[in-house]
């Protein structure tokens, strides 16, 4: 069954300086409702957190999915949502599966390579983007970016329009500090 038709019904709209699209519900209802026990699993034990927090940081990493799959545009996770991603993909043929299934594509990371100029505007993107898909009262902690000191700089409760210059670069590119790079 692949979800992602042309008769998805996405209808995209300018929203400040941010195109993102009105999803088909169902679809949303869909890949929200896919569920990886063993991923869970994973992330508590990888990452030292309770099922819940496990379970929020999934939940959270399928919505970022949902908007690289459905809006143009290049997006960067938060690191908890990055370590989510990571993980996930692990489970290759799964993360394949889900790709394919929701979206009709494999969703590629692809964190910058060093020299390459960095967007430092695109968590803020993200972030509109996000709020504006699902509502800022459905994302949780996950969705906080964080600085190079660990200092929480944008986030759904914080001001989007002077933290963009202070996001940690690894935010910005898909990967997490503890990644050198990669």
């Amino acid at each position: 069954m692949n979800v992602a038709t042309e008769d998805s019904a996405l209808k995209q709209h300018e929203a400040s300086d941010v195109t993102v699209v009105t999803p088909d519900g169902e679809l949303l209802e869909a890949v929200l409702a896919y569920q990886h026990g063993p991923l869970l699993d994973r992330l508590q034990k990888k990452l030292g957190v309770g099922e819940e927090k496990a379970r929020q940081i999934f939940e959270d990493t399928k919505r970022f999915l949902f908007i690289c799959g459905t809006c143009n545009g290049k997006w960067s996770p938060t690191r908890e949502i990055d370590e989510g991603w990571h993980n996930f993909i692990l489970f290759t043929k799964d993360y394949m599966e889900f790709c394919e299934r929701f979206f009709g594509r494999f969703i590629h990371h692809v964190p910058n390579l060093p020299g390459q100029k960095q967007d430092r505007d695109r968590p803020r993107r993200t972030l509109i983007a996000a709020m504006q898909l699902f509502g800022k009262e459905n994302l949780s902690g996950c969705w906080i970016y964080h600085d190079a000191d660990g200092n929480p700089v944008l986030g759904p409760s914080l001001d989007l329009t002077e933290a963009a210059s202070v996001v940690d670069p690894c935010d910005s590119c898909g990967c997490n500090a503890a990644c050198s790079g990669d």
